[in-house]
């Protein structure tokens, strides 16, 4: 078996912006962790980009630590936390990234992400053992650039989750992370959805995840991909004419949480172009598999375009998946909770 860990450590470490031959500064990079607890889940986010604010200095950095919590029952809590630039400490070609008293570093073979709002007293204390090897996307064509990820399906969290005066604790919770970073402008034509796939049973070896990229109507597919691990191993890619993907329906949400608060006096309408049920059907080369994602709560993250006065919204979308079928003679199946990401225009 493969040392994970360190395959991590070797690919997985900050890019940084790199100069454009018409000077702009649009480089965005961001490194991403869900984890899916016993009754409990949490997402975080560590952001970079360019600050593209007319007072802002030349060469600054935007960032951004963003926790979101949810737990049945009492919906979701979170936020967004700005950093000074002087807080930023990234170093390119190293898996070290901080911000402040946030940070997302390897120790050993594990990941440790530690965040805290401490205006919403949100917050995680995790260490994160990875499962799967990681798999790297490279050159996804966008409007103005290229835009690159890096993900590993599946990992094991254990530490504490912080709301409010609570710490809930998790013990070896399936956990997602992923790292994205290329060049482009929030605003343009442009949505994406992916989602993952990870058995609550630790016995179970398949892991997966669905991503496609589109225009911002959902009409014109521009790259798509349901991948699939068995054990550590990349085991099997349906891309292209192998994929067919069907959104039925929009999810009817009761109220939809809106993160940073005060951008819901921007985008107050509660409607959301949210599917409640995604299909996506891989086959080919004697392999079929099914997967059927129900949408049951979403929460919202609302950016700022930089091409208008219009915002982004980027849906956090909790729900139940499930996958079965047949990849070269062996049958699979994954059954539980997941999350799957909507953005749009």
């Amino acid at each position: 078996m493969p040392d994970l860990g360190e395959l991590l450590r070797r690919t997985d470490w900050y890019r940084g912006p790199t100069p454009r031959l018409d000077g702009r500064r649009i480089h965005k990079e961001w490194q991403h962790v869900n984890v899916i607890g016993d009754g409990i889940e949490a997402y975080v986010n560590f952001n970079l980009m360019d600050d593209q604010r007319p007072a802002a200095d030349p060469g600054a950095t935007d960032a951004r630590t963003i926790v979101i919590v949810r737990e049945p029952g009492r919906g979701w809590t979170g936020g967004v936390h700005v950093h000074h630039p002087s807080a930023v400490h990234a170093h390119r070609g190293r898996f070290d990234l901080r911000l402040g008293d946030d940070a997302l570093r390897m120790e050993g073979g594990e990941v440790v992400v530690k965040a805290f709002l401490p205006q919403e007293r949100v917050g995680v204390d995790l260490r994160l053992v990875p499962l799967t090897a990681p798999m790297l996307g490279p050159n996804t064509p966008l409007e103005d650039g290229l835009l690159h990820w890096l993900v590993v399906p599946r990992l094991e969290a254990t530490g504490t989750i912080t709301v409010g005066d609570r710490q809930i604790a998790v013990s070896a919770a399936p956990a997602y992370h992923d790292h994205n970073w290329g060049e482009f402008l929030w605003g343009h034509d442009l949505s994406w959805e992916w989602g993952f796939g990870i058995p609550p049973e630790p016995h179970n070896p398949w892991s997966c995840v669905f991503v496609r990229f589109s225009d911002r109507r959902r009409t014109k597919a521009s790259a798509q991909g349901l991948f699939f691990w068995n054990g550590s191993e990349q085991h099997r890619t349906f891309r292209g004419e192998e994929l067919t993907v069907e959104l039925h329906g929009h999810l009817r949400a009761g109220s939809v949480t809106k993160i940073p608060s005060v951008m819901a006096l921007l985008a107050p309408d509660r409607p959301t172009d949210v599917p409640e049920r995604v299909r996506i059907v891989g086959q080919g080369r004697g392999d079929r598999v099914e997967a059927i994602f129900e949408c049951a709560d979403v929460c919202q993250i609302v950016i700022p375009t930089e091409t208008d006065l219009s915002v982004t919204t980027i849906n956090e979308v909790s729900g139940h998946l499930h996958v079965s079928g047949t990849i070269r003679g062996e049958p699979l199946e994954i059954d539980g909770g997941a999350v799957f990401e909507f953005l749009s225009f």
